[in-house]
């Protein structure tokens, strides 16, 4: 028998398994595609969120304040000055991601406040330099937005003081008395404060900058209850070292960046 070659025939075997192998290929490639979404959301599902915790290192500076009392009582230092001076702060604080767009705060630093306070009589002229340490510890929210590598934050909290040193240095101009300044004490208040700042990404870190409101919800706004006595000659009383009004700009670093995400 002899050997012929039939191209007709050769093709028309050919063809189903050609068929054959198309359709699979097909389907192969219909399948992957149909994965590719649900692996796109899968890592969407499993990106790092962002840091939950964060620890900030503050420093703070302005100015302090103290309104003339209500009752202004004779031109002496105790009775109808005000008070004014400068004070600087330097704390720590631990922030706790509770919401997408809020975070509680706890803050504790040290404190250091001097102001001064004059009061004149013809040509008598007193003056007195008052100056404070202290402990302040507060606990507040923030509300916070990003904008990039930029987040606007406002903070609000409260929180007691403790007063842990006070002095005082008084001057007398043209007066014969030239007795020792008058006895202080330090006291507890409690304090409500409202911050606005912009944080700004350095890497790991990031850098707040804002400005500080702070007052002083319990400091009496007389000079006979700032004294802890009834004021009189012989025995005018310890007066109450501390002040009315705070205006800080601050300035400080977190770690880690609440805006960078856990891997």
């Amino acid at each position: 028998m002899a050997n012929t070659f039939a191209p007709g025939r050769s093709i028309a075997t050919l063809a189903p398994t050609v068929l054959l192998l198309m359709t699979s290929a097909g389907l192969a490639d219909q399948a992957h595609a149909a994965q590719e979404p649900a692996g796109v959301e899968r890592q969407v599902e499993t990106e790092p969120e962002a840091e939950v915790w964060s620890l900030r290192l503050r420093l703070q500076g302005g100015h302090a304040h103290s309104p003339r009392p209500s009752d202004e009582g004779e031109p002496s230092l105790l009775y109808g000055t005000a008070f004014r001076g400068w004070s600087v702060r330097g704390g720590t604080a631990a922030a706790w991601r509770a919401l997408p767009w809020l975070r509680l705060v706890g803050d504790a630093g040290i404190g250091f406040t001097r102001t001064e306070g004059f009061a004149e009589r013809g040509d008598a002229r007193r003056e007195l330099r008052l100056s404070l340490t202290s402990l302040d510890v507060t606990a507040g929210a923030e509300a916070y937005r990003r904008f990039g590598s930029v987040e606007l934050r406002t903070e609000a909290g409260l929180g007691p003081r403790f007063g842990a040193r006070a002095r005082a240095r008084e001057r007398r101009f043209n007066l014969e008395d030239q007795s020792p300044a008058p006895p202080i004490r330090v006291g507890t208040s409690l304090l409500a404060y409202t911050e606005v700042a912009v944080a700004i990404d350095a890497g790991h870190l990031t850098v707040p900058v804002g400005i500080r409101l702070v007052r002083n919800l319990t400091y009496p706004g007389s000079t006979a209850d700032r004294l802890d006595a009834s004021p009189s000659d012989d025995d005018p009383g310890r007066y109450l070292v501390e002040s009315t009004w705070q205006v800080l700009g601050t300035v400080g670093v977190e770690w880690p960046s609440p805006g960078r995400a856990r891997r």
